[in-house]
């Protein structure tokens, strides 16, 4: 399976016009990045046990699991053994091209349904074949199965929402969520607290105790973690140590080295080692 970095909200490629919706995996994780993002997310576990943050609720991950992240929602996840699973974002346009009104569906997030389970499986496996074949066949497949798991997840496992009298909220959630929009636009650059509280128009002290209630983690930490995940990418793709620390972001090639193997455990020597080999896959930014 091809790499597909993770969605960000400043970032809307897909597949194809046909197909707005992505597929990624993501091995043996043990710690994503908080995020969020404007689709709809279906993860499903093949491997390991881990817990899912989203906004202020916890949800426990295992083998089989199918989870529905709704759309706008602060999510992170984490596992002390590790975690393997897959992850489909689909695009709002996907819906409303089929008929449907997303921001009416809030979703049950946890499935345990073997139907849905085995529609998820045929979804990948059509996603894949796209991926590694784009013809007119195989964008009809993908499509017809996304459809097919969204028809299901809908009918069984949504609520219908009055859209006109739905709020969103203005509070710490929405400026986490535009903080965090903010860092992935500019976490190559030398960003600060300053320039990250200046444009939300909130003092720095406030932001970082909410960013550390929300998240969990400080914000240089998650800065420092986007920066790892893109390290790995220009790795991957043949660049040297000292090409990948000045572009991911970080201020030399030794500081880059320290916090690599600090937040990975292994020196990114070791990761660009490991890239050659051909079963090797990359670690996606994840949610």
């Amino acid at each position: 399976m091809k790499s597909i970095q993770y969605e960000t909200p400043s970032s809307h490629t897909y597949l194809n016009r046909h197909c707005p919706f992505r597929l990624g995996y993501n091995e043996n994780m043990k710690e994503s990045s908080y995020n969020w993002h404007t689709n709809l997310e279906i993860i499903y576990v093949t491997k390991g046990f881990g817990t899912i943050r989203c906004e202020d609720d916890y949800y426990h991950l295992r083998e089989g699991t199918v989870f529905v992240v709704n759309p706008d929602t602060l999510h992170y996840v984490y596992s002390d053994s590790g975690i393997s699973f897959y992850f489909i974002l689909i695009d709002e346009q996907f819906f409303t091209d089929n008929g449907f009104t997303l921001e009416q569906y809030a979703f049950h997030p946890v499935i345990h349904d073997s139907r849905i389970e085995k529609n998820f499986i045929k979804t990948i496996n059509a996603i894949e074949q796209l991926i590694e074949n784009e013809n007119e066949i195989n964008i009809a497949k993908s499509r017809l199965e996304t459809l097919s798991l969204l028809v299901n997840i809908c009918s069984d496992y949504s609520l219908i929402q009055n859209t006109k009298n739905k709020e969103k909220s203005k509070g710490s959630n929405e400026l986490i969520k535009e903080a965090i929009k903010y860092i992935n636009l500019h976490y190559t650059e030398a960003i600060t607290l300053e320039q990250i509280s200046n444009f939300l128009g909130i003092t720095k002290y406030y932001l970082v105790r909410e960013f550390k209630k929300y998240t969990n983690q400080t914000i240089f930490s998650y800065i420092n973690l986007l920066r790892c995940k893109k390290a790995e990418m220009l790795l991957a793709s043949g660049k040297n140590i000292t090409e990948t620390a000045y572009e991911s972001g970080f201020e030399s090639a030794s500081y880059f080295t320290r916090t690599y193997k600090k937040i990975r455990g292994y020196a990114p020597s070791e990761y660009k080692k490991n890239c050659k080999n051909k079963n090797f896959k990359l670690e996606i930014c994840s949610s």
